[in-house]
């Protein structure tokens, strides 16, 4: 086998059972963001990032899987009132944002094998969510990175 044979084996397998990561899905169970926040409050560990006045993103940290999600920026939330009132200012806030200018959407959060380990509310719907320790590291979402990411929905007349 030559030299250049076996570096491209090599990196073939490096590239096929190597490091493998979570991925970010837009979620089935989109709807009523308070009907969901209603449902799985009971099971998860909720986080916004961003300012509470103006959150980027709303993390649902599913309690039945014990590899934790969260990181920097990411700050717990104190109450159910609390959660419904960050799901509101990012309703307002970013209703004309997103992909589809249709504002803040669910995503959830699937392990390498596809396994749900929580969702993500937020008009940024390709989060970064890399493997650290026993958990999951979740990039953490400020208005400023919305503005840079996520296209507004409305431009305007003309060309």
């Amino acid at each position: 086998m030559t030299l250049s044979a076996l570096a491209a084996a090599l990196i073939l397998s490096v590239l096929s059972g190597g490091c493998r990561y979570a991925s970010v899905e837009r979620s089935k169970d989109e709807g009523d963001i308070h009907a969901f926040i209603e449902a799985r409050l009971a099971d998860s560990i909720v986080s916004f990032s961003g300012y509470q006045e103006r959150p980027g993103a709303i993390l649902f940290d599913l309690t039945d899987d014990p590899r934790p999600l969260g990181g920097m920026g990411w700050h717990k939330v104190a109450d159910r009132t609390q959660v419904h009132a960050l799901a509101d200012a990012m309703a307002v806030a970013y209703r004309f944002w997103g992909k589809d200018a249709g504002g803040p959407r669910l995503s959830i959060i699937l392990d390498p094998d596809r396994q749900p380990l929580g969702y993500i509310y937020s008009p940024v719907e390709d989060s970064a969510v890399i493997p650290s320790g026993d958990g999951f590291l979740v990039e953490s979402i400020s208005e400023a990175e919305i503005q840079k990411r996520a296209n507004p929905g409305i431009r305007g007349a003309g060309g």
